[in-house]
């Protein structure tokens, strides 16, 4: 049985990156779910609440169940205490610890917070004056403390996954069978090479984008499609890719001629064809002075679509008359 080749990871290659950026990613998403943000946001809320004694009336731990849309629940346990107090002679009773909803999430609090509130005891609670109603046994930053604990936990855990993934991962690049190694070695070069050959392409076509080909003014350019003829208005070699011409081309497959000069067929004229080879899009285009081939070129538009921009700025820059500068 022939075993697989553990690549080289290395943080210069695409590869590496994307693995890495998936398993930020997912721990960012647990973290959106898990901690209660906006609920922390209105615990920070409660740091000017008023103090009153209160009375611990219950204080015990209770079960509460989650369960997946596929089936399968679990049971989980969270302290829960009740208390009761006094504003200006009127009784109220409430069980908030927090203002985090403990029956759906333990966010970090600990049941032993009973021990802390056992059944009968004096303690302080925190009011909210405008509605006394309303009561915590944790106020401010206090209480968003155990979601901040929480919050780091998930962070180290992921990172220690993290470092043991890489490491693992290292281990099984440098002990796979030589050949292995070999092959391994080279294709993390050539990603590196790949990589670097892909941002020289996107710098040239941003490039050519921005230069103005016509002293700033636009041309219009004739073509011709299976018989049928048109006209693009282009200011850069860039709209001549952007242009319906090549956006038919690639829908039909089919031949297309772009005149560059008024005496259109008797002229000099690019003839481009698009096909799949391998799953890749490969142009063939020719440069044509009346019905004589000049040149032609075969280019692999997925690795290097900035040749297909040389050879259609060169070409334009033939077919401008000497003393008719339009083209720079």
């Amino acid at each position: 049985m022939e075993i697989s080749v553990v690549p080289k990871l290395g943080f210069r290659t695409k590869n590496a990156r994307h693995v890495l950026l998936a398993l930020v990613t997912l721990v960012f998403f647990v973290l959106m779910v898990l901690i209660p943000w906006s609920d922390c946001y209105h615990q920070l809320g409660t740091s000017d609440w008023e103090e009153v004694e209160t009375t611990i009336d219950v204080s015990e731990i209770r079960e509460y169940e989650s369960c997946l849309d596929e089936g399968g629940c679990s049971t989980s346990k969270y302290p829960y205490i009740r208390y009761s107090y006094s504003v200006d002679g009127v009784s109220y009773s409430d069980d908030d610890i927090v203002l985090f909803p403990l029956d759906r999430g333990d966010y970090g609090f600990s049941t032993s917070l009973i021990d802390e509130y056992p059944y009968g005891s004096q303690t302080t609670a925190y009011y909210n004056s405008e509605d006394p109603n309303q009561a915590v046994l944790m106020k401010g930053f206090l209480g968003v403390l155990p979601v901040i604990n929480m919050l780091m936990g998930i962070v180290i855990f992921s990172f220690a996954v993290i470092v043991i993934f890489l490491i693992v991962w290292k281990v099984l690049f440098h002990i796979q069978p030589r050949k292995n190694k070999e092959k391994a070695e080279k294709q993390y070069v050539d990603d590196i090479d790949d990589e670097r050959e892909e941002r020289e392409q996107r710098l040239k076509l941003r490039t050519a984008r921005k230069v103005e080909s016509f002293q700033g003014q636009s041309k219009v350019l004739s073509f011709q499609i299976d018989g049928e003829k048109g006209d693009i208005e282009v200011r850069n070699v860039v709209d001549i890719f952007d242009s319906p011409f090549i956006t038919r081309l690639l829908e039909t497959l089919d031949k297309g001629i772009l005149f560059l000069e008024d005496t259109h067929d008797m002229g000099r004229n690019l003839e481009f064809r698009y096909t799949l080879v391998k799953g890749d899009l490969v142009l063939e285009i020719g440069e044509f002075v009346g019905e004589e081939l000049i040149r032609e070129q075969s280019i692999n538009m997925d690795y290097h679509p900035s040749d297909a921009i040389d050879f259609v700025t060169k070409a334009l820059k033939l077919a401008t008359p000497e003393t008719d500068e339009w083209w720079k």
